[in-house]
């Protein structure tokens, strides 16, 4: 988002280096632009050369021909402000940055703040930082939208405590001098003040932003009575003066804003309640930020919301142990099909193996067999060979019938081949129930017992 069109005088400086004109069209931290890219000229005076700020100027002409012109950061606020929304996602990070950390130390059993707030009326803050406009804000470094800074929390909240305290309890206050140590809580919370003796607080305060990226206004200040504020007018205020229009920034009312913190020890705990109340006095009361005497840093509808920021990190807290719960079912459940997956493989692997070693192994046989064959001479021996190879029932029966015909008595060799021969007549006829089959394998356990 760029910055408004307007008309440049001449001769205009700008206070950071050449290389950088580029990037004035293009700011997007909108903190950063209120500080550093602002206007200048450089002026002659009688006496040297001094540098101004540039607010308006006009075309040296004039009767109808003249044009004047003025630009300032308050003049093109809405441009401005309309670039500082580019810090939304930021804004939407710093809540989470702040509820972690609060999360964090809930689950140290440290005691945890939250509440919530609405602005009433106008906010400023940070008026006294170095500006070009002379009345300055307090932006966020990162973000470039403004906030109220943890310390200032402190100090503005700390006054409240003591305010509250003396209302509590007049008599002690009309006695005189009142120490830290007189006020209970007000060490254990805030820490002493006294370099001598040096304490820490017990309550660590936040940084303070609203839960959307804030609009800016322009207001005015006029004061009538310049030359006796500046202590330069002997008969003191009058009403000659003329009032010098004093322009400066805001931030619209009807935010809401989260002050938060955390406890440190159990002992700056006890004193919640009464932190808590002081609270609500420093931002109904007292007010937050500068010009709090006519009416700018209050709020309303102020709630304590630390049960539901409680509620909502047990409720995340509670949601992660389910996710982590159904992250383990659906692990133990992919694990027990991973194990079931790589058995079956396992067991894939173990029958292809088998197949490939029982299918090596009949090549073997069969190359063994048909070396046997090409080796063996002619008879009654090569041809239970080849029977061995090409199994038939007729083979078998014309092996049976050589055995009968040609052989009265067995010899050794002879023997063992008549074995070899009942045992493939048992695989051939084991579910063959023919008589003649029978017959011969009977005859030939009968002739291997002779």
């Amino acid at each position: 988002m760029g910055l408004e069109k307007r008309d440049d005088p001449p001769d205009v400086l700008f206070p950071v280096p050449a290389y950088q004109q580029n990037y004035f069209g293009s700011v997007s931290n909108f903190g950063l632009f209120f500080q550093k890219f602002n206007r200048y000229q450089w002026l002659k005076k009688a006496q040297g050369i001094d540098l101004k700020a540039q607010h308006s100027w006009n075309n040296n002409k004039r009767g109808r021909d003249r044009t004047d012109y003025e630009w300032s950061i308050l003049e093109n606020q809405t441009a401005h402000a309309v670039v500082m929304k580019n810090a939304g996602a930021m804004l939407e990070k710093f809540h989470e940055q702040q509820i972690a950390c609060l999360e964090s130390f809930s689950e140290l059993e440290a005691g945890i703040l939250e509440i919530s707030a609405r602005s009433a009326t106008h906010l400023l803050t940070g008026i006294g930082e170095s500006t070009p406009t002379e009345v300055g804000m307090v932006f966020h470094r990162n973000m470039g939208i403004p906030y109220m800074p943890a310390s200032s929390l402190k100090g503005a909240i700390r006054y409240a405590y003591c305010i509250n305290f003396a209302q509590a309890n007049p008599e002690k206050v009309s006695k005189g001098m009142i120490e830290e140590s007189d006020v209970p809580g007000l060490r254990e919370l805030f820490g002493s003040s006294d370099a001598k003796k040096a304490f820490r607080g017990g309550f660590a305060f936040m940084d303070c932003c609203a839960d959307q990226v804030p609009t800016l206004k322009k207001d005015i200040m006029n004061p009538h009575f310049g030359k006796y504020y500046q202590n330069s007018h002997e008969r003191g205020p009058e009403e000659i003066e003329s009032p010098v229009p004093i322009k400066f920034l805001v931030v619209e009312k009807g935010l809401t804003y989260r002050f938060r913190g955390f406890f440190l020890n159990p002992e700056a705990r006890k004193f919640e309640e009464l932190l808590i109340q002081a609270i609500k006095t420093a931002l109904t009361v007292l007010g937050i930020g500068a010009k709090t005497a006519v009416g700018y840093g209050r709020f309303d509808n102020i709630e304590v919301t630390t049960d539901s920021i409680i509620k909502s990190i047990r409720d995340k807290k509670r949601l992660e142990q389910e996710c982590r719960i159904m992250a383990a079912q659906e692990k133990k459940k992919a694990d027990e099909q991973a194990r079931r997956d790589a058995l079956e493989e396992k067991k894939k692997a173990e029958q292809e193996a088998r197949k490939q070693q029982i299918a090596e192994q009949k090549e073997a046989e069969e190359q063994a067999l048909k070396s046997a064959i090409d080796n063996a001479p002619e008879g009654i021996e090569k041809d239970l060979l080849l029977f061995q190879k090409n199994p038939q029932e007729q083979m078998a029966v014309d092996l049976y019938d050589t055995y009968l015909n040609s052989l009265s008595t067995l010899n050794e060799k002879q023997r063992d081949l008549a074995i070899q021969l009942d045992g493939y007549l048992k695989k051939l006829w084991s579910k063959k129930t023919k008589k003649n089959k029978l017959k011969r394998h009977a005859h030939i356990k009968k002739l291997l017992k002779t």
